[in-house]
């Protein structure tokens, strides 16, 4: 795709791993001189993973080449949609394979049946570290890749994958390279609005990660990666505070529905049931399941939460 200047689109997820990951890839493929551009899809419009309205778009804008981070090993259907449109599809995933591969040109997943690679529990972004170490090797180059551990350290704390082997590594080494003073001007950026004076895995997983991770929610994932691969001061912070600004609102919205749903649950005596369902109109898709794990810890019921709108 490099020699032949294709066009290459990197296609994530809206949480923090994806979103993450989407950004190492961007800003590597970037200092390769590759013609590239990102899709994240909307959670609320379009929901997790390849969807073939999106796919169709972006070969519509002559993408040539599609490479997946934090999903695609499910997307077998929309793969051979690409495939019929003469697209080239790489998938780097982390989770479970579903029968079989989907056919694409490659399937990169430490939790492929016939895989040997020593680790598989990397989180997305801890695989595009590894694509990116790879495609170094190749190339042959001697860059940095400090701020790249930086981003995967983050995500990997933020998808809660096992701390253990190479995961604990890339942690231990990331945090070390954040506490001597972000390498990554928008993770310096997000430690600001934070007000944290030291970067911990807690403080990532309870104070700055939520901030990346509503943006997503609330369907604004595309920020994400102007944080990460902003450079000017100015931009960054006013991103930065932006992420904190959309972590208040779905903090605000979290608790409005927390609170609704408590109240039907106690007025009609759900708690006594099995499973506890509740549901309510205009219940934000976004928030509904950080919903359902805090009535899950009140009554420790199996909890449904449904959220109503107009489809």
């Amino acid at each position: 795709a490099r020699q032949h200047n294709e066009k290459i689109c990197i296609y994530g997820d809206y949480d923090v791993d994806g979103t993450t990951a989407v950004s190492m890839l961007m800003h590597y493929f970037k200092t390769l001189d590759m013609d590239c551009i990102f899709k994240i899809p909307n959670r609320i419009e379009e929901g997790y993973g390849m969807n073939i309205p999106a796919l169709k778009g972006l070969i519509d804008q002559g993408v040539d080449l599609i490479v997946t981070v934090d999903n695609g090993i499910a997307a077998k259907e929309e793969i051979t949609y690409c495939c019929s449109r003469n697209v080239d599809v790489i998938v780097t995933d982390h989770h479970e394979c579903q029968n079989d591969l989907p056919e694409a040109c490659a399937v990169v997943d430490a939790k492929r049946p016939d895989a040997h690679y020593p680790f598989a529990e990397l989180c997305g972004a801890g695989i595009a570290l590894k694509m990116i170490q790879a495609m170094e090797m190749t190339l042959n180059h001697q860059q940095s890749l400090q701020d790249y551990l930086e981003r995967a350290a983050l995500a990997t704390v933020a998808d809660i994958v096992p701390l253990k082997s190479e995961n604990r590594l890339i942690v231990s080494l990331g945090l070390e390279s954040m506490k001597a003073g972000p390498v990554n001007p928008g993770i310096e950026a997000l430690k600001k609005v934070s007000e944290i004076d030291d970067i911990t895995a807690g403080r990532i997983g309870f104070i700055m990660a939520p901030k990346i991770n509503a943006a997503g929610r609330l369907g604004e994932a595309d920020r994400v990666i102007s944080l990460y691969n902003g450079t000017e001061a100015a931009d960054l912070n006013q991103t930065a505070q932006f992420l904190k600004e959309e972590n208040k609102k779905r903090q605000d919205i979290e608790k409005t529905i927390t609170d609704e749903a408590i109240e039907k649950i106690k007025s009609d005596q759900l708690y006594q049931q099995v499973f506890i369902v509740a549901s309510g109109e205009r219940w934000h898709s976004g928030v509904i399941g950080i919903v359902a794990s805090k009535i899950q810890e009140l009554w420790h019921h199996p909890v449904i939460v449904i959220g109503i709108d107009a489809d």
